[in-house]
């Protein structure tokens, strides 16, 4: 709990400082994966990529570079969430995807992770996608039952395997 306060706390104190002089240094791959993670609240997507960029360039093992750039990508804001459904996969979707299973490979428990593959696969237009969006939504309960958005996703991939 105290860890999360913490976490929280410096996603703020960053935020601040992003407002106050638009500039932050960050040396470590963690204040880089903070430092996008407070310029994509901001929306400003394109110095958040480079933040996350920098944090997997710094450390190729930052899990939550990867997740947060797939995340980032995955965003409304860039435009990509009638391409899934349109049956076309735009690069960045393509390159999410990679950035999600590169984020479990190097945390197999990365509960977020396996949600937002869970939700790509289930967005997917083909039927045997279906499948694939239920085994990671699963995968997610399993690691973290509490998790109960997680539950609801997974019940619609099944619902829509089924028809």
């Amino acid at each position: 709990m105290k860890l999360h306060s913490a976490r929280m706390m410096m996603s703020v104190l960053i935020g601040i400082l992003l407002s106050a002089v638009g500039f932050v240094y960050a040396e470590t791959a963690e204040e880089y994966t903070q430092l996008g993670t407070a310029y994509a609240e901001k929306g400003h997507n394109e110095e958040a990529e480079a933040n996350y960029d920098k944090a997997i360039e710094i450390d190729p093992n930052c899990a939550k570079a990867y997740y947060f750039r797939a995340k980032l990508r995955l965003d409304f804001n860039y435009g990509l969430g009638d391409s899934i459904e349109s049956g076309t996969l735009h690069p960045y979707i393509r390159q999410s995807i990679s950035d999600l299973i590169k984020a479990i490979e190097i945390n197999p428990n990365y509960v977020e992770a396996y949600q937002g593959l869970g939700r790509i696969y289930n967005k997917k237009i083909l039927d045997e996608d279906k499948p694939l969006a239920a085994s990671y939504f699963s995968k997610a309960i399993e690691l973290n039952p509490a998790y109960a958005e997680t539950y609801i996703f997974n019940q619609a991939a099944g619902k829509a395997n089924k028809n």
